[in-house]
């Protein structure tokens, strides 16, 4: 199989983002414990367990439009750090395309969420995060709802919880529910890019 000249250089660039965002990854959560940052990681890592494709391309969308927000505040510092993980992003997806060589991890969904959750503090705009990354949200909360009601009732509100396992156990294909938290994630990117501009 041969390859195109610009993959090993966008791979090696990849590489160093990931890096990069990485060390972030670790060093931000403790940074950010009490400003909501910690949450924003964990939200990413439970979106994360059905498959790359839901967190990274959901990830792509919820920075690229993070890049956007900061551009319209003029906030160039956080314009160019979600430009560079949009892109350490997107060199990551042909390595992980099926059957995958590389996989994400706790590692890289902390350093997304991690440098997420920094770019919304920085620009004091995490309700637009929240709009934005709302399956982030709605993941997260499925757990926390399943394991609280389970504890009172020991009764489940969703079939398996996070919330795509429950779609899939309802008889969806996880293709299905990928490409519906894709459009999901799309619409709120858009409302919050709205809600910008009011």
């Amino acid at each position: 199989m041969r390859q195109s000249k610009w993959l090993f250089p966008a791979a090696q660039f990849a590489g160093v983002a990931a890096g990069v965002a990485c060390v972030l990854g670790h060093i931000f959560p403790f940074y950010l414990k009490f400003k909501g940052g910690k949450g924003t990681a964990s939200f990413i890592g439970l979106t994360l367990a059905l498959n790359w494709k839901l967190a990274l391309v959901i990830g792509v969308l919820v920075v690229v439009i993070m890049l956007v927000i900061a551009l319209m505040v003029s906030e160039l510092d956080v314009a160019m750090m979600m430009g560079a993980l949009a892109g350490a992003c997107i060199g990551f997806l042909p390595y992980n395309f099926n059957p995958a060589k590389i996989f994400m991890g706790d590692t890289g969904s902390m350093a997304l969420g991690g440098a997420l959750a920094a770019g919304g503090i920085m620009m004091k705009l995490e309700f637009i995060l929240a709009i934005a990354g709302l399956i982030y949200v709605m993941e997260a909360l499925s757990v926390i709802i399943q394991v609280g009601v389970f504890k009172k009732t020991g009764k489940r509100v969703f079939k398996m919880a996070p919330l795509h396992h429950h779609f899939e156990l309802c008889g969806m294909t996880e293709q299905k529910v990928v490409f519906m938290f894709w459009g999901i994630t799309l619409g709120f990117c858009l409302l919050a890019t709205l809600i910008m501009n009011i």
